[in-house]
């Protein structure tokens, strides 16, 4: 009997725009084109809300269920509500809905930024959960995905199919191949690529770790916490404290970082691939004072 893959996609208005139509597109092409293709249906519910997973877990009875969109941590991983803003499910929610439905689910993916805490909530009663351990840019994540069921297509098996899925984000030429985690039901522990060596969770020192460029997409000031810049993080890392340069089309000024943040999620530091918002503090800088298309570099 084929087994039925559930993609839930959301990305709420008042969230960073995400390409989750090319990351369900490239996975929908391969499963066409698989050696076993016919072993698996691919059901998708988009602008996903509690009700339409609710309702489509009822109808589908799906065997893999994939989410593709923003987490925020701890708080939970972001649905939409009636009027297509953002509504967090709670960790302990995810993981009681899923029990329900323990006796056919198979496979959670939670590919969405800081879902390792809902993924291993959720393994309590799924075999096999992938979530992610920190943020995870767009071209990780696809890149991850596409691989991830290329492999299931070919008949082999989630271990399999995830660390496939962590080799493919190396060949992209990403850094981030250690940010999706394995947890499995069975030994109650999480499984990581064979590439990561215990010593390897720490953060690596690089010798030449590439300059910190992000292009500005918006901006908008935050009463009483200063002015915000958003956009998506070109190379480098960026950490809260650093100095950094905005060059705008007839100026160039130096600014100190206050604080970054990924949706609702304050972070001390973020890295290539991450779309941000960088905040500083209104005595340096006005939302007046930069406009979309200025960039945000490195001070050295």
């Amino acid at each position: 009997m084929a087994k039925t893959i559930l993609i839930l996609a959301a990305n709420p208005k008042n969230t960073p725009t995400l390409r989750l139509d090319q990351e369900v597109r490239e996975i929908d092409n391969g499963l066409q084109r698989a050696q076993k293709r016919e072993d698996f249906v691919l059901r998708q519910k988009w602008a996903a809300r509690a009700m339409d997973v609710r309702r489509a877990m009822l109808d589908y009875r799906p065997n893999i269920v994939h989410f593709c969109g923003h987490g925020a941590g701890e708080e939970g991983i972001a649905f939409e509500d009636e009027n297509g803003q953002a509504r967090l499910a709670s960790t302990d929610a995810l993981a009681g809905f899923f029990e329900l439905f323990a006796d056919k689910v198979e496979c959670v993916i939670l590919n969405a930024c800081y879902s390792e805490a809902q993924a291993e909530a959720i393994a309590k009663h799924i075999p096999f959960v992938i979530g992610m351990n920190k943020a995870i840019g767009d071209t990780a994540a696809i890149e991850f995905a596409v691989a991830f069921y290329d492999a299931l297509g070919a008949g082999e098996s989630v271990e399999f199919a995830y660390k496939l899925a962590c080799n493919a984000i190396q060949w992209a030429g990403t850094s981030e191949h250690m940010i999706p985690v394995l947890k499995s039901k069975s030994k109650i522990a999480t499984v990581r690529p064979a590439s990561q060596r215990p010593e390897s969770l720490s953060a690596p020192t690089r010798s030449a770790q590439p300059a910190f460029r992000m292009t500005v997409e918006d901006v908008f000031a935050v009463r009483g916490r200063g002015t915000v810049v958003t956009g998506r993080i070109e190379s480098g890392t960026l950490k809260v404290g650093d100095q950094v340069r905005l060059r705008g089309q007839t100026t160039v000024r130096k600014l100190v970082v206050a604080g970054i943040e990924q949706f609702h999620t304050r972070l001390t530091q973020a890295q290539a691939g991450d779309n941000v918002g960088v905040v500083f503090h209104d005595r340096d800088l006005t939302k007046h004072d930069v406009r979309a298309g200025d960039v945000l570099q490195s001070a050295d």
